[in-house]
């Protein structure tokens, strides 16, 4: 299943400012050299609940304020400036395709009036502007919208709204509390409607947070449990402060679960924010059976690794990227024709990379530790028994490196999907070249291969 990758513009009217957030916005904009764009000194970094860090760029800070200016089309409350903010931050933690880019790369990608892609000489536009061409250009590719998108693209920070400036350096600075929890974009609300008639919201895993000036912001609610954010606190990612440091994953731990009760107390939010069904709480390790302390420790970062690339695979294979997403698509089927099959329908290929990545993202994966006097641990590292769960991993498996601990997983989840060889027999892959076929669309070794592949690892090297 694709999660949601999009953005459209919207139209607005004028709006005044609520007395209160004027008067702050007046408070900390008067002083402000208009012209000087926040410098790295002052710019704080993100802090995720698994305990990794990102820096705030001011490269991303710029490209933060256009975002607002653009999508307001220069005309921002305070309040819908830190939903996008925010809802940015969350999407850069939540998706594992872009949690390893920059805050500043997402929100050129996602912000449709600051996208290259929409651009005139972008690859959405491009055509209709092209020597020769006589047809009609779209609305969405016309001549006033690629214009007021180059304008917007190429603002100065002291060309930008001022509440939009504002609006970046008190989040950057760790001042801005997070008005929509869990929420990892938006469309307009008009689109959001009539996305949720065709039944298009749930069969792309997305349900409404809140309605913030026209805008209907998003949470997630799968395909699994780690993409389901509705649960979500706001302790999943913070902001701090340039120079402060980010709380210890535990502490996270604990602000969540306190946040929880004082919801539980106070009520959900204003704003508007739809009441949420309580969520099961999700386990922090895989349910081992036999393992020690150390191999549950080296079994979950292969889980997660896996679950990474597995996620990483399956969005390029559908092509989800705003910008880059055709190309990808079309990457990944000739990598999965090379090395499965060169005459499988390749949808397919995409349905099976989503049943391998859903295997593996379970938090809940059950996983046995056996010991070397298991027959089946004589030629092993891991195996699976009836296409079923748990799966068995050996002592060879904690032996390996742990990237073929990554590879294993995700070959053991293919078994888990249906995934079997004829008879007893099973081929593997020496190497993962990228380019070389080992099995076909049975074997689970061919899969892993795949998914290494399509998620952009780099191609084993044959030995001289």
């Amino acid at each position: 299943m694709s999660v949601p990758m999009s953005i459209r513009t919207r139209g607005f009217a004028a709006r005044a400012l609520p007395v209160g957030l004027a008067a702050a916005f007046l408070a900390t904009a008067s002083p402000m050299r208009a012209e000087d764009a926040p410098a790295a000194a002052e710019l704080g970094a993100f802090c995720f609940a698994d305990g990794s860090e990102k820096s705030l760029l001011p490269d991303g800070a710029l490209w933060a304020a256009r975002m607002i200016h653009g999508e307001t089309d220069g005309d921002p409350t305070a309040e819908e400036s830190a939903a996008m903010l925010w809802a940015m931050a969350q999407r850069t933690y939540w998706s594992p395709t872009w949690r390893p880019r920059s805050y500043g790369d997402l929100v050129q990608a996602y912000s449709q009036p600051i996208s290259k892609k929409w651009s005139r000489t972008g690859k959405a536009c491009r055509k209709y502007y092209a020597d020769g061409y006589e047809g009609e250009i779209p609305d969405n590719c016309s001549e006033k919208r690629t214009a007021r998108r180059a304008k917007y693209r190429g603002l100065a920070w002291s060309e930008i709204d001022e509440t939009a400036r504002s609006a970046v350096r008190e989040f950057a600075a760790g001042r801005t509390a997070n008005p929509v929890p869990g929420a990892v974009g938006w469309w307009a609300e008009s689109l959001y409607q009539a996305r949720e008639r065709k039944g298009s919201n749930a069969r792309d895993h997305t349900a409404l947070h809140s309605v913030i000036e026209k805008n209907a912001f998003m949470v997630a609610t799968g395909p699994n449990t780690s993409l389901d954010t509705r649960a979500w606190t706001g302790a999943e990612v913070q902001v701090v402060g340039p120079g402060e440091s980010c709380p210890a994953p535990d502490a996270v731990s604990k602000r969540s679960a306190d946040d929880s009760e004082v919801a539980a107390v106070e009520g959900p939010p204003k704003m508007g924010r739809v009441e949420k069904k309580p969520e099961a709480k999700v386990q922090s390790r895989v349910a081992s059976e036999g393992c020690t302390p150390a191999q549950e420790t080296a079994i979950e970062e292969a889980r997660r690794s896996a679950a990474i690339r597995s996620q990483v695979a399956t969005d390029r294979a559908r092509g989800v990227h705003p910008t880059t997403g055709d190309r990808d698509r079309r990457e990944a089927e000739s990598t999965s024709y090379r090395v499965i099959d060169s005459e499988l329908d390749f949808d397919q290929v995409v349905e099976v990379s989503e049943n391998i990545r859903d295997k593996v993202s379970n938090m809940g994966l059950r996983v046995s530790c056996e010991s070397a006097r298991n027959p089946n641990c004589a030629v092993r590292s891991a195996y699976v028994e009836d296409l079923s769960p748990p799966i068995h991993v050996c002592p060879g498996f904690f032996e390996s490196s742990a990237e073929q601990r990554t590879r294993t997983l995700i070959h053991e989840s293919a078994h888990l999907t249906g995934i079997k060889e004829k008879g007893d027999a099973e081929s593997y892959c020496v190497l993962f070249d990228c380019q070389t076929r080992c099995g076909d669309f049975y074997t689970a070794d061919a899969w892993a291969h795949f998914i290494h592949c399509a998620a952009g690892q780099p191609a084993d090297a044959y030995d001289d």
